[in-house]
């Protein structure tokens, strides 16, 4: 409600995007139910577009379309947007705004693989590689979720690609599709840990610990694994922040 009613006339693009990134992360994903994940992404998506409708300054403008690609239901006006480089308010698509249009169209089901190897293809940089696993990850398929976790399992997968393929992994609009890959990483994240290190235990524990709400045995799962004492350090720490915040 508060987005609702006062993100659209704020001024500072700090507090755009620190607003944002805490709708979209912790709140969406750990205090917003499955059920009301819908309300909280349309009512982010439209204070964004209401504040681009007031012709804000660049900065704030850039914040605001961060916001629309990330929680977009309509369709057709990312594919507009991409078609033509720049929002109906001109902001300009830089490659990352480009990816999160299309990793968003990925998750609503409105694009196919081919589309996404054809947009790396054209990218033709590493950013455009990661940005096409984030895609490829969020399609809302059980294959697609499925071939996520195992690019992920890699014995060698780097850090910003482990990261890029949970960004799309998750999603907290569809909890039931991501259940076994949360229950997977919280077996298999202590062995992933110690073989990988505490660079790669922090990746793993805090930026890409699952983006959706966790069910009461996901939670209690959680909790037995670290009171076992067979945590690293590292990923222990941000798993007890963790824990510690949804309880």
């Amino acid at each position: 409600d508060v987005v609702r009613a006062h993100l659209a006339t704020e001024t500072s693009s700090t507090l755009v995007t620190a607003v944002l990134d805490r709708t979209l992360g912790p709140v969406r994903s750990r205090t917003a139910s499955p059920d009301e994940v819908g309300e909280v992404t349309t009512g982010v998506a439209g204070a964004c577009l209401a504040g681009l409708a007031l012709s804000p300054d660049p900065e704030v403008a850039v914040a605001l379309t961060r916001g629309v690609v990330a929680t977009a239901r309509d369709t057709d006006l990312l594919e507009r947007w991409l078609a033509t480089g720049r929002t109906d308010e001109g902001v300009d698509l830089d490659p990352s705004l480009r990816w999160s249009a299309l990793a968003r169209l990925a998750a609503l089901g409105a694009i196919d693989g081919e589309r996404i190897e054809a947009a790396r293809v054209a990218d033709g940089s590493y950013a455009g590689d990661l940005g096409a696993a984030r895609a490829l990850a969020a399609r809302p398929t059980s294959a697609a979720k499925a071939e996520a976790w195992a690019a992920m399992t890699e014995p060698d997968v780097s850090n910003r690609l482990f990261e890029s393929l949970a960004a799309g992994l998750w999603d907290a609009s569809r909890p039931e599709l991501c259940a076994p890959y949360v229950d997977a990483y919280l077996t298999q994240g202590p062995d992933i840990a110690r073989r990988r290190g505490q660079g790669f235990s922090l990746v793993l524990g805090r930026n890409a610990f699952p983006s959706l709400a966790l069910s009461a045995d996901q939670r209690s799962r959680l909790a037995e694994i670290l009171e076992s004492g067979d945590v690293p350090t590292v990923l222990a720490r941000q798993w007890n922040d963790a824990l510690d915040d949804l309880s």
